[in-house]
C-alpha cells in the first residue's frame, strides 16, 4: 500500500488569473517537483508558475497531489470553508486509497477571486507491491458555503525504473547535471554518481558533486534506495562516499544502517558529529557558489539562489583587488579582496543564468520585488533585468 502524507503550508499568494466573484474554479495537479512551493511563492505576479506536471512515476518516487482553487466565497472573517475530497483507483479498478472532507485552506483570504495553491497537499508514492499500470485519481473540491463543487479526474502511470548507462564523458554528464531539474532523468543518476565521483583528481568539481548529489537523493530517496543495494559490491572509497550520502542527504533507513559492519557504522557515527561541509551557510569562497548552484540545479529550490543574490552586497569592495596589487597566489588576498573576487563571481554566474534558466529570472524578479531587499542589491538586479533603477 502506498505511503501518503497531508502537507501544510502556511503562506499564501496569488496569482494574476482573476475570476468572476461567484464562479469557482479549480483543478488538481500531480507533480514529482519537491519545489513546488518555491515555484509558487518566490514569483512575482508577472511570472508564470512553472511547477512541473508528472503522468509517469517509480515506486517509492513521492509525487503531491496539488489543489489549485480560486473563485470561492469566504465567510465575514474573510475564512474560506473549502475541502476537497480524492480517491485513487489502481489498475485493476480496486480503490487504491480514499479520503473525504480534506480541509483545503486554513488561513484568511482577502482576495479569494483568485487561484490560490491550496495549503494542504497529498504527498504520494507507491509501494514494491503495488501494481504497475495506469492509476486514476480523482475527487471533488467542494465551498461549503456557496456548495460550488467541481469534479477532478487525473491519470499516472507507475513504471518500472530501468537504470541507463553513464555518459561517456563529463561533458554530457554536467549538461545533464546542470539541466537536471527540468525535466529530471533520474535514470542516469545512479551510474553516473558510481562513475564520476570517484574521480577525484579535482576537489571543486567534487564539491559541486557532492553538493548536487545530496540534494538529489535528500529530495528522491528512491534513489539512495536503488544507490544502497550496490553498496557491498563497491569499493572502500565509494561506499565511504555513499556513507557521507547518507548522512548528509538526512536519509532514514534502519535497514541500511543495520546491515552495515562495525567500522562503517562507526563511520556513519563520526560524519553524524560532524557539520556538513556541503551545506553553505556563509559564502566565503568563490567555490560555495558552484555547490549552491549544483544545488539548485538538483531541484530548482530558490534557497541557493537568494543566497547567491546576497553576495551583490560585497559590491562596496569594489577596488579591493587592484589596491592588493599583483599577487603570486590567492593565499595572499585579504578579506576584503576574497569579497570582490566572490561578488564578481556571483554577478557573473547569475546574468548568465539569468538568460539561461527562466526560473533564476523568476526568482532574481522576485529578489528584486522584495521590499528587505537592500537597494544595492536591487540596482544590479534592474541592471540584469532590464528594470529601471
Amino acid at each position: 500500500m502506498c505511503k501518503k502524507i497531508l502537507l501544510s503550508f502556511l503562506v499564501v499568494l496569488f496569482v494574476s488569473a482573476t475570476l468572476g466573484a461567484q464562479q469557482m474554479k479549480g483543478h488538481v495537479a500531480l507533480s514529482d517537483d519537491f519545489s513546488f512551493n518555491d515555484k509558487w511563492y518566490n514569483i512575482t505576479f508577472e511570472s508564470t508558475p512553472i511547477i512541473r506536471d508528472v503522468s509517469e512515476i517509480y515506486r517509492h518516487q513521492t509525487f503531491f497531489a496539488l489543489p489549485f482553487i480560486g473563485g470561492f466565497q469566504v465567510d465575514q472573517a474573510n475564512m474560506p470553508h473549502v475541502s476537497y475530497s480524492i480517491k485513487a483507483l489502481a489498475p485493476n479498478g480496486e480503490i487504491y486509497f480514499s479520503y473525504d472532507s480534506i480541509n483545503a485552506i486554513t488561513y484568511e483570504v482577502p482576495n479569494p477571486s483568485m487561484f490560490i495553491l491550496a495549503n494542504s497537499s497529498l504527498g504520494i508514492s507507491f509501494e514494491d507491491n503495488d501494481l504497475l499500470g495506469e492509476y486514476i485519481i480523482s475527487g471533488t473540491i467542494t465551498d461549503n458555503i456557496s456548495k460550488n463543487k467541481i469534479n477532478f479526474e487525473k491519470k499516472i502511470k507507475l513504471i518500472d525504473f530501468v537504470e541507463k548507462k553513464a555518459f561517456a564523458n563529463d561533458t554530457l554528464f554536467g549538461e545533464w547535471m546542470q539541466n537536471y531539474f527540468q525535466p529530471p532523468k533520474p535514470e542516469y543518476a545512479i551510474s553516473n554518481y558510481l562513475k564520476f565521483l570517484s574521480t577525484k583528481n579535482n576537489p571543486e568539481f567534487v564539491s559541486m558533486l557532492y553538493s548536487f548529489y545530496i540534494e538529489l537523493f535528500r529530495t528522491n530517496d528512491f534513489l539512495f534506495d536503488i544507490l544502497i543495494n550496490k553498496f557491498d559490491k563497491q569499493s572502500k572509497e565509494i561506499q565511504e562516499d555513499i556513507l557521507t550520502m547518507y548522512v548528509y542527504a538526512n536519509i532514514k533507513d534502519d535497514i541500511f544502517l543495520n546491515s552495515l559492519n562495525r567500522k562503517h557504522r562507526k563511520k556513519v557515527k563520526s560524519l553524524q558529529l560532524k557539520d556538513n561541509p556541503f551545506d553553505v551557510k556563509t559564502i566565503t569562497h568563490p567555490a560555495h557558489l558552484d555547490m549552491l548552484w549544483a544545488k539548485f540545479f538538483a531541484d530548482g529550490s530558490y534557497e541557493p539562489i537568494q543566497k547567491i543574490v546576497s553576495t551583490f552586497s560585497n559590491s562596496k569592495y569594489l577596488g579591493s583587488l587592484e589596491k592588493l596589487g599583483k599577487i603570486n597566489d590567492l593565499s595572499q588576498l585579504n578579506e576584503d579582496s576574497w569579497k570582490e573576487l566572490i561578488y564578481q563571481a556571483a554577478t557573473w554566474s547569475v546574468k548568465a543564468n539569468l538568460n539561461s534558466y527562466p526560473l533564476v529570472k523568476d526568482y532574481c524578479t522576485f529578489i528584486y520585488f522584495d521590499i528587505n531587499t537592500p537597494v544595492g542589491t536591487k540596482n544590479i538586479l534592474a541592471g540584469f533585468l532590464n528594470k529601471e533603477k
